[in-house]
């Protein structure tokens, strides 16, 4: 609308004032005391940052594969390292030293060097067969 011939870019139906009487600042969000808005939900497809920026959904289609490259592995392990133990040091069940677990069987250490003599095995051998040996072990 013209106000003395010049052009005002105010409609006549819009406020200028808040409701205390003050001026009104336009870079103000809504009114109310609200929770600024934060967007959680960015996890769009291609829409993230950096290394994370994906277009595709990162797929799991070779699972079967890698556990099949798995099991060769394993297998070919077992291969080269064969007459010692695939699950690594053959070790002796032993009492573990607390009242609490001494009911209970768990794995030791080793070996001890009067178990080895016993059985013929040299200490110096036995880690080579795949023999745990400690030597800090009493019988």
């Amino acid at each position: 609308l013209a106000q003395g011939g010049v052009w005002c870019s105010r409609s006549p139906f819009q406020r200028t004032s808040t409701a205390r009487g003050g001026p009104r600042s336009e870079a103000m969000t809504g009114a109310g005391n609200h929770v600024i808005p934060n967007v959680h939900f960015r996890k769009v497809n291609g829409m993230q940052h950096g290394r994370m920026n994906r277009v595709m959904m990162r797929t799991w289609f070779n699972q079967p594969a890698r556990k099949d490259r798995r099991a060769k592995v394993r297998k070919a392990k077992i291969a080269k390292i064969f007459p010692r133990p695939a699950a690594g040091l053959l070790r002796p069940v032993v009492h573990p030293p607390t009242q609490r677990y001494n009911m209970k069987l768990r794995l030791g250490k080793g070996f001890t060097i009067e178990e080895l003599k016993e059985a013929k095995i040299p200490k110096k051998m036995a880690r080579t067969i795949g023999i745990a040996v400690d030597h800090r072990r009493r019988n």
